[in-house]
């Protein structure tokens, strides 16, 4: 039965995701936004991550729940790291929320110029810490079961290719910096609000200049997630470091799981915040599943690139004049 859901839960989320993945893989047109770029960038890799846990987990299975050391080591941490990168692709989208609302009318120039070198970046990250904790498992460095029952006398009934076979000092590793990005991103997203309220007030209430409406548009849009990611991120980040302090400190297996499912369910909030509730992304399943948008998804959305105005050529407006004249 367990080995069923270990094996079904995840094969359900890669489906799950699998359909996002699909509809902006087929739609050009919203890929020309940078915000999506960086949606997709996330959902592939949720999608990835997912999908390498299905794959462990039938794996794990085939073998009778005794895989080898080697291989389980290798996909644990590939499907650790790629997990990691959603951290790193959560940070960039908060980073453009905070171009969006702060620089309104060159955002969609920066991201333009900037969205290529995070998902870059996102997966530079990815690979580095994989090669990494790669270097660490072909040492043989002391892994997390090993540590455990050295250090804080805890014995685990390893019956399956699971986390505690990842060395020890690589998953502090990969806490901390989990930790941290989830800090950046809080600090980012706070700062970006504490900047929209406080240029809100400079407005003036007859002030309806072009500016002032892009803004309003753009941090409209971002108060309507700013509030739930900022409390998920608070409880990500005390549940990170409770899970980095159970390293050296003996905690109760109930608290610890009751942080992991705290922690997961933020995890979710972020995805929905960012992608779910996107409204391009919303319009865009309707119409792959044949449905009308809804009037707030028909609208253009607030992150859209400044129109400019046409303006003939001088050869074209000498003709004009020229026919204007012989009408006269």
């Amino acid at each position: 039965m367990i080995g069923w859901l270990r094996t079904g839960v995840p094969l359900v989320l890669t489906l799950i995701f699998a359909l996002p993945l699909t509809v902006i893989a087929r739609n050009r047109t919203i890929r020309g936004e940078p915000m999506v770029i960086l949606i997709l960038n996330m959902t592939i890799i949720l999608f990835l991550f997912n999908f390498t846990s299905f794959a462990l987990s039938a794996i794990d299975v085939q073998y009778g729940y005794d895989m080898p050391q080697l291989l389980c080591g290798m996909l644990m941490l590939i499907g650790v790291n790629i997990f990691g990168g959603f951290k790193v692709s959560t940070f960039f989208l908060a980073l453009e929320q905070y171009i969006a609302v702060v620089f309104s009318l060159r955002h969609f120039t920066i991201m333009s110029r900037w969205v290529k070198r995070m998902v870059a970046l996102t997966w530079f990250y990815i690979g580095t810490l994989t090669v990494v904790g790669l270097v660490c498992h072909h040492l043989e460095l002391e892994t997390v079961a090993e540590f455990d029952i050295r250090v804080l006398g805890i014995g685990h009934e390893i019956q399956k290719c699971g986390w505690q076979m990842i060395p020890n000092a690589f998953m502090v590793a990969f806490q901390a910096c989990f930790l941290l990005f989830s800090m950046l991103t809080c600090a980012i997203l706070l700062y970006t609000a504490y900047q929209g309220f406080k240029h809100e007030k400079r407005i003036a209430k007859g002030d309806v200049s072009h500016q002032t409406r892009r803004f309003m548009m753009r941090f409209k849009s971002f108060k309507r997630i700013v509030k739930l990611l900022v409390i998920f991120l608070l409880i990500d980040i005390i549940g990170t470091g409770i899970h980095i302090a159970s390293r050296w400190f003996t905690l109760p297996p109930v608290f610890l799981n009751v942080t992991h499912l705290a922690r997961v369910l933020s995890l979710i909030v972020e995805y929905w915040a960012y992608g779910a509730s996107n409204t391009i992304i919303r319009r865009a399943v309707r119409l792959f599943f044949g449905f009308r948008p809804t009037p707030e998804e028909s609208e253009i959305a607030p992150w859209a690139p400044e129109r400019t105005p046409q303006i003939a050529p001088s050869d074209q407006l000498v003709v004009a004049d020229l026919e204007a004249a012989s009408d006269n």
